[in-house]
């Protein structure tokens, strides 16, 4: 084997750490691509959620205006009846 020279050694050193570089930017990518996908997921069942939450709120207040209604209209006729 020939001894390597100096820029031989500098340039595979670079080389090295560039790898090495790349394998930990690499891996934070993973990791953030992962929190991004956690938090997409978590924003899908939060909407799901509200959305579940904002029909039965409005199913409620439709039915709660439907009887008060009624009760009015009770009320009518039971005044109405009170007189005969």
């Amino acid at each position: 084997m020939r001894p390597q020279n100096t820029h031989e050694i500098d340039f595979k050193k670079d080389l090295e750490r560039e790898q090495s570089e790349k394998i930990k930017y690499r891996r934070q990518l993973f990791e953030v691509k992962e929190r991004l996908n956690h938090f997409e997921r978590m924003k899908a069942e939060y909407e799901k959620l509200y959305t579940e939450f904002l029909v039965r709120s409005i199913k409620a207040e439709r039915d709660r205006q439907q009887l008060e209604i009624r009760i009015q209209k009770m009320n009518i006729f039971l005044r109405f009846l009170s007189l005969v």
